[in-house]
């Protein structure tokens, strides 16, 4: 005789599992929690473990993960992805799946980035090899901020939760052949997870109303309860006409577009390739700025690839000094000379249907100042005609009747590669502006890729699909969005931090800012770690238009630093000393505002303070402090610089 949870109540609970406000990354703490219950089990007399081992040779920290993730019982009949976690699956890219070996070293920093992040409730052993973690106590606050997210259904259930576990489990020999009641199931689980009571409180609904439990002889395989795997969505062939296809869905696009560029044997986070797209859709002019070798000038050329449009590519030469290789010169003869910038936009203007890249590659050799000046003008007086958005002459005073119509036209955006080191130029202030700055040096070196013998095929995008729709925020039908609202509250309050070093930031990055993040929805399942949560576009955003624009010494840009990384994690940084010239917002407490400066024109409904909805919403200077934790990391590093050579930059 065996009994075993019935499929029907193993496929309720995963799909309220999935539904629910959990992040994947619970998954990960309750292996933890698991793997060191076993491993008190499993130890001699006398020695009781206070940490978790992990590694492939850690047979609890092994068991733990077979106990949370596994897709079938061992000897089973599934075929499909070997692991696989319902919390947050509905968010995940990969649906809850994870098709290759399960991460076996820990939420360290090049696999989960855990112990960068603000609140973590584990701790790094120092040392030990293979590494070892402690449970850090957090209180409920400190755990919800960290494992709950603000958009699902509610809090997991415990009982559904307890039904994951014990999916493999049969109660027959447990219980003597009775069935478990659904109070036995939920204390069961808390006892082989050692949950503590603030936990259960903070990561739980511990009610029983829906519980429903059924039961069955054998043990459900996992096609009877688990969602399918995800497939790789196929491209639609060309039409006869030769014209171009129907758009695929907003989220199905992109994980098409992800998938083909794993399919040609590179790797980028979801949200690398979602910050992009996003960021080319808000702006033409990105910087894709790093180490050597991650990808940065590969990625434009990939996505180009994989999406129909053409990606044109410019070497930056050292010996730049202004526009005539880019945009042309009169030679001796009188005659105009193009430049080959200038040659990529003629092809794109006089190609509307088609989206075209053009790539600076290395474009910090010369000061981009000099050498792109005109045309970082022209991006900042385009303006809507019936045509789309477009800017004024590149040209002016060429009569040549070949070029003096060129402008840059909506379907052109300038990508620049970036390699920031002692070789290369950094950006002045209306560079940065004028751009979006996205960061490859995040690298996790386990990520092989694999080139697939028959990869996805490539899909054409509309060039509607990648167009920048709206100049200014004023104009957007969204601009009283509880999205904007959340943007502006937070560059009041960084704006405050940055007022006595005089970087605060103006109405464009604000309305940069708020668009990309407006822009995001559209790709919102896409901004995530491949095996975490999700990356916030705003905390993004901010990374990419406010951070990389500070830079300096001293003693207030020191406080401004130790201010914006108590903001960013919403906790407590050490204060400078009273004799340090702190600037007046130092003695002020951090939420308390010093005259916040004007929101601009057009922006009276989107005040500072935008009225509470729930935990959807969070003002940034209210009490309840939310998490920044992309911006945390870069400013813990340019701390650390400053201390160290008593300069810092965002850069080096």
């Amino acid at each position: 005789m065996a009994l075993y949870l019935n499929a029907k109540t193993l496929s309720t609970a995963v799909k309220r599992l999935a539904m629910s406000l959990a992040k994947p990354t619970l998954s990960d703490y309750l292996i933890f929690k698991r793997a060191l219950v076993l491993a008190r089990r499993a130890a001699k007399s006398g020695a009781t473990p206070a940490a978790v081992e992990t590694g492939t040779t850690n047979k609890s920290f092994q068991d733990a993960i077979t106990d949370l993730t596994a897709c079938d019982i061992q000897g089973g009949s599934w075929t499909g992805p070997p692991h696989f976690s319902p919390f947050g699956a509905e968010r995940d890219l990969g649906a809850g799946y994870k098709s290759k070996k399960y991460r076996s070293n820990g939420p360290s920093d090049t696999v989960g980035r855990w112990q960068s992040r603000a609140g973590t409730p584990l701790k790094l052993v120092p040392d030990t090899s293979p590494k070892q973690f402690t449970f850090e106590p957090r209180s409920l606050e400190e755990l919800r901020d960290f494992f709950i997210t603000s958009s699902g259904g509610g809090l997991p259930t415990l009982f559904d939760a307890a039904c994951w576990l014990f999916r493999h489990t049969d109660f027959h020999p447990m219980l003597g052949g009775a069935q478990p009641t659904a109070v036995q199931l939920v204390d069961e689980f808390k006892e082989e997870l050692g949950l503590e009571g603030n936990e259960v409180k903070a990561l739980f609904v511990t009610q029983l109303a829906s519980a429903s439990m059924g039961f069955s002889d054998t043990a459900s395989a996992p096609t009877e309860y688990l969602p399918p795997p995800p497939t790789a969505p196929k491209s639609e062939p060309p039409s006869k006409g030769g014209g171009q296809i129907e758009a695929q869905p907003a989220s199905d696009e992109m994980d098409a577009l992800i998938a083909y560029i794993r399919g040609q044997g590179f790797w980028f986070e979801p949200w690398q390739v979602a910050a992009y797209v996003t960021a080319v859709r808000t702006k033409p002019f990105v910087i894709l700025a790093g180490i050597s070798g991650t990808g940065k000038s590969k990625l434009p050329r990939l996505v180009a690839n994989g999406t129909g449009a053409e990606c044109i590519i410019l070497a930056v030469r050292p010996d730049w000094h202004d526009s005539s290789a880019l945009i042309g010169y009169r030679g001796l003869d009188t005659r105009f000379v193009p430049g080959d910038f200038l040659r990529a936009v003629k092809k794109a203007q006089g190609d509307p249907g088609k989206q075209y890249f053009v790539l600076l590659d290395e474009m910090n050799l010369a000061r981009v100042e000099y050498y792109l000046a005109e045309i970082l003008s022209r991006i900042e007086d385009r303006h809507k005609t019936e045509s789309g958005i477009q800017s004024e002459l590149l040209v002016p005073n060429v009569q040549d009747a070949e070029w003096k119509d060129t402008r840059l036209p909506p379907n052109l955006c300038i990508v620049g590669s970036v390699n920031m080191d002692e070789t290369t130029h950094g950006f002045s202030k209306k560079v940065l502006d004028r751009s979006f700055v996205i960061e490859f040096s995040d690298i996790d070196l386990s990520q092989l890729g694999a080139l697939q013998e028959k990869p996805p095929q490539s899909a054409k995008w509309k060039v509607e699909q990648w167009r920048q729709e709206h100049l200014v925020l004023m104009s957007h039908p969204n601009r009283d969005s509880d999205v904007v609202k959340q943007v502006v509250s937070t560059l009041l309050r960084l704006n405050e931090i940055l007022q006595p070093i005089q970087l605060q930031v103006g109405y464009r990055v604000r309305d940069e800012v708020a668009m990309f993040c407006l822009n995001s929805e559209k790709y919102k399942s896409s901004f995530v770690l491949t095996d975490m949560g999700p990356v916030d576009p705003l905390d993004l955003a901010i990374t990419m238009k406010v951070l990389p624009r500070i830079q300096g010494g001293g003693p207030q840009l020191d406080n401004a630093l130790k201010l914006l990384l108590e903001w960013a994690t919403g906790e407590p940084v050490q204060a400078p000393p009273s004799d340090a010239g702190v600037s007046p917002i130092a003695q002020s407490t951090p939420g308390a505002s010093t005259g916040s400066p004007n929101p601009g024109p057009g922006l009276e409904s989107a005040g500072a303070k935008p009225e509470n909805k729930g935990e959807a919403e969070v003002p940034v200077a209210s009490g309840k402090a939310r998490s920044f934790p992309l911006c945390a990391e870069r400013l813990r590093i340019m701390l650390q610089r400053l201390a160290d050579t008593g300069f810092t930059s965002y850069w080096m």
